[in-house]
């Protein structure tokens, strides 16, 4: 049962930072600002 919670949590949240287009500003930040990069992981 967590296991299916966790899966759900994890598709709703990478489809969240798809449509805020979250990956093309961890794209640029990588490039731009490592620093920034580090507080995200």
């Amino acid at each position: 049962m967590f296991c299916i919670v966790t899966a759900c949590f994890l598709a709703s949240f990478f489809l969240l930072l798809h449509e805020l287009g979250v990956y093309r500003w961890l794209d640029l930040g990588v490039n731009n600002h490592p620093q920034l990069f580090n507080f995200s992981f």
